[in-house]
């Protein structure tokens, strides 16, 4: 299985660089003329991740999480799923080459020589953990996701309301696809948090050895949380729509990446000493 892993491993970013090259063609071509490769590719490379991720959990006995390279091709798999899942529920694929390059992004990263120390201890060792950060990573990921989605449903809205029209715009999806694409990886996205924070609140708190919820990064990743977790609220239960939704979704998204990056950096965390980026 190791000398599989060793062969599939360098062929990811170069068959998810192919599949982003079908989507940027699929783009420049009218729905009904869309062919059927960029799909065909799409299932195949999304069947090389989950084959390297399974390979990688047999062969070390872990999730791939214990550098910022192994990370990556978490990330690189997490986002070409969610793209896939989107892009079957809707049946719209126009966002494909920017998620997809931004998957080939992390792939390439994935496989450059890694001197990232790993975690201390046994932590990879300990299940929680690897459920607390696989879900954190795919939760994030989904994340920004639904803001890339979010982000064009915003530059596509205010085109249209200053009757700005071309050919590129005619080719993106509609608003409601759009809001609708960017709630259900909100959506997802909360509920693997969710998972993150649960996992997270018993492990760590046993391994810092006391209170988590005093630490800078889970205090913010909380507010991040209660606001996507109002955003879907809002959408599913009390039927709002359009440009309120998604601009809720894109504050969370910001206080998500202050969270992660700015609060820790500026206030400290114990996430940082224990290994968990």
């Amino acid at each position: 299985m190791e000398t599989v892993l060793r062969l599939v491993e360098p062929l990811l970013p170069l068959a998810l660089a192919v599949a982003t090259l079908a989507y940027v063609v699929d783009l420049r071509r009218e729905a009904p003329s869309r062919s059927r490769a960029a799909p065909a590719l799409l299932v195949a490379v999304l069947a090389l991740l989950i084959l390297r991720f399974t390979l990688f959990v047999l062969v070390h006995h872990r999730a791939p999480l214990a550098s910022q390279m192994e990370a990556f091709g978490t990330i690189a798999l997490s986002i070409t799923a969610v793209f896939g899942m989107l892009a079957v529920i809707n049946r719209e694929r126009a966002l494909g080459f920017p998620l997809l390059a931004a998957a080939t992004v992390a792939q390439f990263v994935a496989v450059l020589p890694d001197t990232t120390p790993p975690p201390p201890g046994d932590l990879l060792a300990q299940p929680w953990f690897g459920f607390h950060a696989m879900s954190a990573i795919l939760g994030y990921t989904t994340f920004a996701v639904s803001a890339v989605y979010a982000v064009v449903f915003v530059f596509l809205y205010k085109n249209l309301k200053h009757r700005r029209f071309s050919a590129s715009l005619e080719r993106l999806p509609s608003l409601d696809v759009l809001a609708r694409s960017s709630i259900r990886a909100a959506t997802l996205g909360f509920a693997f948090l969710t998972a993150a924070m649960l996992a997270g609140a018993i492990g760590w708190e046993r391994l810092i050895q006391g209170p988590v919820w005093t630490d800078p990064k889970v205090v913010s990743n909380t507010l991040a949380w209660f606001v996507y977790g109002t955003g879907v609220f809002l959408w599913y239960a009390r039927g709002w729509r359009g440009i309120r939704a998604i601009g809720l979704t894109l504050v969370a998204f910001t206080l998500m990446v202050l969270s992660s990056w700015i609060v820790p950096w500026a206030l400290g965390s114990a996430h940082g000493v224990k290994g968990l980026s």
